[in-house]
């Protein structure tokens, strides 16, 4: 029946997210990349306390993106988006750490990574292809020779360059954090200063008032009252 294909195909969805079989970096990257073009449209500068946050979307954008083109389960949707955090694929514009939620009604603005964007994840896709490739193909040329494969250190080194591409794509984000968090340090010091110079000319009129009031009262008191008759 419809119900049950669907409670099926919920199933299966939440069971490549959930049952400890994540998705792959090479499928997230797809993923990745299919959704900087689909949320192109939304993708843009937004403001949030005078702070201007570049190329970014709102997280309900994101979700109903990954409703309508992962799956139409929001819990799932939500799980995939945030295995894309995890992949450092996409990033909130001020916390790595943050991920979307369900049924979440708060404004968060996310952006996907640049090196996705970029143009960069075609030559990791193509390179990670490759390296299956020559690892697949070493069985078959060492044949004669006897030789495992996995013992010259093939498939570490394999597993070495996917390490170090997640870390660069990790680095990249919180660099780009990171100079997100000291412009607007920059920003809230900058406003700070001018409270504070603010506070410094009501207190500085405030000593006028007080000190002009004393005057007058000591006139008063010395040279107004005792020359009545």
């Amino acid at each position: 029946s419809p119900g049950s294909h669907a409670n099926s195909s919920i199933k299966n969805a939440q069971s490549l997210c959930d049952d400890g079989s994540p998705l792959s970096r090479q499928r997230a990257v797809t993923i990745a990349t299919k959704m900087c073009t689909g949320l192109a449209p939304q993708t843009k500068d937004r403001m949030w306390h005078f702070k201007t946050y570049r190329d970014c979307f709102k997280n309900s954008h994101a979700i109903a993106w990954a409703k309508k083109n992962i799956h139409p389960s929001e819990d799932v949707a939500v799980n995939v988006l945030n295995q894309l955090v995890d992949f450092g694929l996409v990033c909130h514009v001020v916390d790595p750490h943050k991920k979307f939620k369900v049924e979440d009604t708060r404004t968060l603005y996310f952006r996907v990574a640049k090196v996705v964007c970029g143009g960069e994840t075609d030559l990791l896709a193509l390179e990670e292809e490759e390296d299956e490739n020559d690892l697949n193909q070493q069985p078959r040329n060492n044949a004669l020779s006897g030789t495992r494969p996995l013992l010259n250190g093939s498939f570490g080194s394999m597993i070495d360059r996917r390490t170090s591409k997640a870390m660069k794509t990790r680095m990249d984000n919180l660099e780009h954090v990171l100079q997100e968090t000291v412009e607007e340090l920059n920003a809230v010091q900058g406003k700070l200063e001018i409270v504070h110079q603010e506070v410094v000319s009501i207190v500085g009129q405030q000593l006028s008032v007080l000190v002009l009031v004393v005057f007058l009262y000591l006139y008063v008191m010395f040279v107004v009252v005792p020359s009545m008759p």
